[in-house]
């Protein structure tokens, strides 16, 4: 296990110190119109964007403002998903019926659609961003909280909890959760890779952040304008994505393999 996930862990703590450590030095808002459209070369490594803007800075910025969403609407994904599983799974009658429909109602739209609904009806910016990628994010969770609250609600240690007196809140934090949070760490490694693309996409349709606040699918969409004239826009951002996602899944594989000893 160490030996496979060293790498893409290694990669993805580079990748996460230099989208906050660079902003700091170069300038991700800086317009040089003499330099618009740059390649490469010593001063823009990456070379610079429509404006003149320096790629790296863009795409390492972006990638911040994406990891800080990210977290943020796991967070709140994580809690509501295991909250409404456990009532449903600890419960079962009306609670489990109708926290199933409603999750089985979600499971029926691809999430990416259901996102960009969201979106469409709400004032782009980072709240509804964090509301949209929570929405679409919960129900994984709920359906693993689900499951396995319902398998260890007739457990002894369930029961002996429960003729002790102790409520839901204190069955859930004290005996659920803890056999819960090996799985939905798991889940949150894909969770977070699956986040970061949906925002990508929804930059890239135009309903992520307003500019000039950069963000990967949004400097791959404008880009696009300038395939033929300055290809490295998109050839380095879609490649920064691509490292990005590879390196949580990878991790993902890696944490499963080791979980459930694949």
């Amino acid at each position: 296990m160490k030996n496979k996930v060293v790498f893409p862990l290694t990669l993805l703590t580079i990748m996460t110190i230099l989208a906050f450590i660079t902003p700091l030095f170069s300038n991700p808002f800086s317009i040089n119109l003499e330099k618009r459209l740059s390649p490469p070369d010593s001063e823009n490594i990456l070379g610079t964007d429509e404006l003149g803007r320096d790629l790296f800075a863009r795409l390492t910025y972006g990638s911040r403002i994406s990891i800080e969403l990210t977290l943020i609407s796991l967070f709140f994904a994580i809690g509501l998903g295991g909250l409404l599983g456990g009532i449903a799974g600890y419960y079962g009658g009306f609670a489990d019926f109708t926290i199933t429909k409603i999750i089985d109602v979600l499971l029926s739209l691809p999430g990416i659609l259901l996102a960009i609904v969201i979106m469409t009806f709400f004032k782009r910016g980072e709240l509804s961003l964090i509301f949209a990628l929570t929405t679409t994010s919960w129900i994984s969770y709920a359906r693993t909280s689900r499951t396995i609250s319902a398998n260890l609600r007739e457990t002894n240690f369930i029961e002996s909890a429960r003729i002790s007196g102790g409520g839901f809140y204190y069955i859930f934090k004290n005996h659920i959760f803890p056999n819960l949070f090996p799985l939905l760490s798991t889940q949150a490694t894909v969770g977070a890779a699956t986040i970061i693309m949906t925002e990508s996409s929804l930059s890239f349709l135009g309903l992520g952040l307003l500019p000039p606040t950069p963000s990967i699918g949004g400097i791959i969409s404008n880009g696009c304008d300038y395939l033929l004239e300055s290809p490295h826009i998109i050839i380095f951002s879609s490649f920064y994505l691509l490292v990005l996602l590879w390196s949580l899944y990878r991790i993902a594989d890696v944490l499963r393999e080791s979980l459930y000893g694949e």
